[in-house]
């Protein structure tokens, strides 16, 4: 809405910051006590209905999260899912090409195999009968593993996936049971992760470059060849084409895939002496992901919310692989606790916010964007209120997902608009229902 339409529920754009609004252009980048003065006024001007507006609220109140330290980014985009999104089997599927009784005990045993070696032979043998890549190890050598299966697009194929180089990754909000990811193991859906992991015909080819060098991105980077039933998986990968655009593209050769070669050029003079330092990053190979800490935020929210926009909060201690699907949140330098950022994202605050901020989708989505979120308003929040939402997101964790709001999430609710009220002049529970009022317009507004 324009400065000078009304609206139902927001009136007429509040005076001073519609003024910023409509400026945008002029005032880019201006600073006014250390604060960006469009992005944040812009955004809150555009949704705070008639019950709040004021020309009291100072204009250090609110801050964007860059202030806390806190980088937003997107998931991982790995420019081939079919190939490098793996999804483990479930017991069903294990009965059905092992023919067990009792799957349960053959997941244990590709877990376990130098405890169970007999048990394993007969798997093995099962599994290559059912044309499963399955390693060539003996059984002493044979890595523990999951059974899965690859994108469609790959073909009716099985893999004995070594758990060394995969991870778990979170792929769709479904497979999201708790308010947080308090098992990674249990992810339905795991990434592929060679690392430093070469084929053997790459691997070979590293005789090129100085013994130094090799040996170096052995100790420093992990070089070592790939399991077997991994370089099966490759060698059939580089032999399939898929449809994108209407033309047939060799996986290695796609877009987004091929730009993950890497490899060091040769040096120009061979010294005596090398410094360990000195010697580059070990190459990579079109199977190789590129990643980063992003990747694995520790909170992370849908980009495509039909619901709510909520965060979820990643395992602190083994952080899963967060897909493109959604935005991560990586945080600096430690003043803000991630248990205290996962609570104020679920923040009724915020909601209203991103309701306002986001874009409507067809058939009542609302789209999330990485530079939606750098744009929230945030309020600045004093140390007791950080401790009790430190708290409160602790307590939230360990929520299941259902259709009733969890005691933790009124908690939040109430602590964050307990901490603002006085911005507006008015009591916390007041804030509370008009910012619970405008979230509920917003929505029933994007659902019809």
């Amino acid at each position: 809405k324009s400065g000078g339409e009304s609206h139902p529920l927001f009136g007429t754009m509040w005076g001073a910051t519609a003024g910023l609004a409509n400026n945008s252009d002029l005032l880019v980048g201006t600073e006014f006590a250390g604060l960006c003065i469009l992005p944040v006024f812009g955004c809150i001007s555009r949704f705070l209905p008639d019950a709040l507006r004021t020309n009291d609220i100072p204009l250090n109140a609110f801050h964007h999260l860059a202030n806390w330290s806190v980088e937003v980014h997107q998931g991982l985009r790995t420019g081939c899912n079919p190939f490098f999104y793996v999804r483990q089997l479930t017991y069903d599927e294990v009965t059905k090409y092992l023919l067990f009784e009792d799957p349960a005990r053959a997941t244990s045993i590709l877990m376990k195999p130098k405890e169970n070696a007999e048990g394993l032979s007969a798997i093995v043998v099962k599994l290559r009968h059912a044309g499963a890549l399955v390693g060539d190890e003996s059984c002493s050598q044979f890595l523990p593993s999951l059974l899965v299966k690859p994108g469609d697009e790959m073909g009716d194929v099985l893999l004995a996936l070594p758990v060394s180089i995969s991870r778990p990754v979170v792929l769709h909000q479904k497979d999201l049971r708790y308010w947080s990811i308090t098992a990674p193991e249990a992810l339905p859906y795991r990434a592929l992760v060679t690392g430093a992991g070469a084929v053997s015909r790459d691997y070979e080819g590293l005789s090129c470059y100085p013994d130094y060098w090799v040996q170096t991105w052995k100790a420093r980077d992990g070089l070592s060849l790939l399991p077997s039933s991994i370089a099966q998986y490759i060698r059939m990968a580089e032999n399939l084409a898929l449809n994108r655009n209407g033309r047939s593209v060799p996986i290695p050769e796609l877009s987004a895939v091929w730009p993950n070669v890497h490899k060091p050029a040769l040096p120009v003079h061979r010294p005596l002496f090398w410094e360990h330092n000195s010697v580059p990053a070990a190459p990579s190979w079109w199977h190789t992901l590129p990643l980063t800490a992003r990747h694995s935020g520790l909170v992370f929210m849908p980009r495509i919310c039909n619901g709510a926009p909520r965060a979820y909060l990643n395992s602190l201690s083994a952080p899963a692989l967060i897909d493109a699907n959604f935005s991560t949140f990586s945080l600096g330098t430690g003043q803000l606790p991630v248990e205290a950022l996962f609570a104020f994202l679920n923040s009724i605050w915020a909601r209203a916010a991103l309701e306002s901020m986001c874009t409507p989708l067809g058939g009542g989505a609302l789209k999330v964007e990485a530079t939606h979120l750098r744009m929230l308003p945030v309020p600045k929040l004093d140390r007791d209120t950080i401790a009790q939402l430190r708290g409160l997101g602790q307590e939230l964790a360990q929520a299941l997902h259902s259709t009733a709001m969890p005691n933790a999430l009124k908690a939040i609710d109430k602590v964050v608009c307990s901490q603002m009220a006085g911005l507006f002049g008015i009591e916390g529970a007041r804030l509370l229902s008009i910012l619970n009022s405008l979230v509920d317009d917003l929505q029933e507004r994007r659902r019809r």
